[in-house]
């Protein structure tokens, strides 16, 4: 037994072991209710999360590319650690809504198609027995062989629509807790060790999703047409929340003895207000914002042998903030990829019309900004819609692919080519006066009539272009009077044979072009 004679050292021994035991209990409290508050945010987080992934899935619905849902899942479990599993439960009464809308739209609107094909071929057979003209009857006999076609199209999708649609195996509910947050359109999570799972729901809303207005075309607002099931490693958390709990311990038993509210003060200065600015990020990321994130100010210690001031090694807490950081940018920059693939068009590989009008508006801001030149070339494939009717719409499409390469191939680094719509496509010529644009217009028409298209083998087609130039001045002043004038240029082009370039503000009567006569 240790004896003393000072009373301030009885004291400061009394005083110690009655405050000892409450430093214990209340490190351990801090230490528990910081455990919960970074799981409660890692379940909002998750929950967050969930509905993004719900987003790219409706977007990933909208573009037909359902079939990359799979591969989605598996990129986010790859590049976010603490991410263990991901994949989505798939709600019975989605295949409801998709077996109503086959029988009350897809199957009838089929059904009025083979009633209108057949009566079309009973009016062509007897305008066929009543012509005798071989070239007339040869155009009726065409058109009764692409109706038969659209028949037994029509009749091959109507056996498709009355078909049961099944649920792959790997988005049915698997248990119990699966089932009921489809049933109760209540988030779940369950926290066993070191992991935690997490079932969000996500539900018809009336804007957007739900009745006529939306991607569900028969859902009710609030109907449960999935759920998101994540399961989180949460290993790190209770590693650095033990470790954290006995330094604290430790430091304050030590740190008692010279002055405890000192010591107090300065864990409340160092923990609760960094917990504090981390339940923060945590929030920001949690409504969205995935830009946000938390760096520590590492604390200088003494210096050492040379003189230089040392910085502490990051402790437990930096850890964690580094680590939701970390998943915030990777989930940041998923989503950055999403946006980037949304901007081009899937067939030709050229921007969209959105990316199109977007950078045009740029294009003019900084062309007010710089008073440079700028130009915009409109293309129009001649006769497109005959190639569709006589070799099919994969030859079509093969061809807009082909023409496109060339116009890549043509364009110089800066200009901005897009699908404009169908078989247009224009093309923003940044820093491109009237005259430089109607060289480059004339290179790419020549470069289109030159090009030949395989269809089979031995066999190609060619396709001409009719060009529309306009450029930017005072007289033009927004895009839709740069459209309009590029658009009027391209009609002027057609309406003078096609296969030429036409300018706004050029005469007409003088073509830039001489007209070719052997046009497809």
């Amino acid at each position: 037994m240790i004896k003393t004679n000072k009373i301030s050292t009885k004291i400061i021994l009394a005083i110690s072991a009655i405050w000892l035991p409450f430093v214990i209990v209340g490190v351990w409290y801090d230490m528990d209710q910081a455990k919960k508050l970074a799981l409660n945010e890692v379940l909002r987080w998750g929950t967050s999360s969930g509905e993004t992934v719900r987003i790219a899935l409706n977007t990933l619905m909208r573009e037909g590319k359902m079939d990359a849902r799979f591969n989605l899942f598996n990129d986010l479990s790859n590049e976010i650690s603490e991410l263990e599993s991901i994949r989505v439960i798939r709600s019975p009464r989605v295949n409801e809504i998709f077996r109503r809308v086959r029988q009350e739209n897809d199957i009838p609107r089929e059904q009025e198609n083979l009633r209108i094909y057949r009566e079309e071929i009973t009016e062509l057979l007897e305008k066929l027995d009543e012509t005798e003209d071989p070239d007339e009857r040869e155009d009726i006999i065409n058109d009764i062989t692409d109706i038969s076609y659209e028949i037994n199209h029509s009749e091959e999708l109507i056996l498709k629509f009355g078909q049961v649609i099944p649920i792959d195996p790997r988005e049915a509910a698997q248990d119990e807790i699966d089932h009921q947050v489809l049933k109760t359109g209540k988030a779940a999570y369950v926290v066993e060790e070191d992991r935690m799972r997490i079932v969000a729901p996500y539900k018809a809303r009336k804007a957007g999703c739900s009745e006529a207005s939306g991607c569900h075309f028969y859902a009710k607002e609030g109907d449960v047409l999935g759920a998101v099931n994540m399961v989180f490693s949460i290993q790190r958390i209770n590693q650095e929340v033990l470790r954290n709990m006995i330094t604290s311990i430790t430091l304050k038993v030590v740190a008692s003895i010279i002055i405890f509210g000192l010591i107090y003060a300065a864990i409340n200065l160092i923990v609760i207000r960094n917990i504090d600015k981390l339940t923060q990020v945590m929030r920001k990321i949690t409504s969205g914002d995935l830009s946000a994130h938390m760096t520590l100010k590492r604390r200088k210690s003494d210096r050492g042998q040379t003189g230089e001031s040392i910085t502490s090694a990051p402790d437990e807490l930096d850890y964690l903030i580094d680590g939701f950081t970390t998943m915030a940018e990777k989930l940041k920059n998923d989503q950055d990829e999403l946006e980037k693939l949304a901007a081009y068009d899937s067939l030709t590989g050229l921007y969209n019309r959105r990316k199109f009008t977007s950078s045009l508006q740029e294009e003019i801001t900084r062309y007010r900004n710089e008073t440079h030149a700028l130009s915009l070339l409109i293309i129009d494939l001649d006769h497109f819609k005959n190639i569709n009717d006589t070799y099919g719409h994969q030859i079509g499409d093969e061809a807009l692919r082909s023409i496109s390469d060339v116009v890549n191939l043509h364009i110089r680094r800066n200009d901005i080519p897009a699908r404009y719509g169908g078989e247009e496509i224009a093309i923003i010529l940044p820093r491109t006066n009237s005259e430089e644009a109607m060289i480059l217009a004339e290179r790419i028409r020549q470069a289109i009539e030159e090009h030949s298209i395989e269809y089979e083998p031995g066999k190609t087609l060619c396709i001409t272009a009719s060009i529309g130039v306009a450029t930017l001045d005072s007289e033009f002043m927004t895009d839709n009077d740069l459209i309009q004038a590029a658009d009027a240029a391209l009609y002027a082009a057609k309406r003078d044979g096609r296969n030429r370039v036409r300018a706004s503000g050029i005469d007409d009567g003088h073509p830039v072009n001489q007209p070719i006569h052997h046009q497809l």
